[in-house]
């Protein structure tokens, strides 16, 4: 009696490598993907915790009202909004940071919310 595999042990060991290639594949793909997903969220919060920060440190008005510019970092440029509104309390106002990347179509990456004192002239 000879050793060696049947052709039936050949495909059956083909097919179990084909299928654990394709998720890994996939996996490796997906993870990739999910690498530049968290890349772009990460430097958009930076863009809108920077226009709070420069809110706060007097570097632009504090109106109820928009403000909006383009900034960049990494290499890229960001699209960002900000929108202050009163609050119940008079030395408060509430601003909400939307940025945008131009590859985002639109949609904003991230929103961050802050507070600020008013002036108290």
């Amino acid at each position: 009696m000879q050793g060696g595999f049947t052709l039936m042990e050949v495909m059956v060991a083909l097919a179990i490598l084909t299928i654990t290639m394709t998720v890994l594949v996939k996996g490796v793909g997906e993870n990739a993907s999910n690498q530049t997903y968290l890349e772009s969220r990460t430097l958009a919060q930076w863009v809108a915790l920077n226009q709070i920060a420069q809110l706060q440190l007097g570097s632009k008005p504090i109106t109820v009202g928009q403000l909006s510019g383009v900034d960049q970092m990494a290499g890229r440029d960001w699209h960002w909004q900000a929108v202050l509104t009163a609050t119940a309390d008079q030395y408060v106002h509430k601003v909400e940071v939307s940025v945008t990347q131009e590859s985002s179509e639109g949609r904003s990456v991230v929103k961050v919310v802050g507070y600020l004192s008013a002036d108290l002239e």
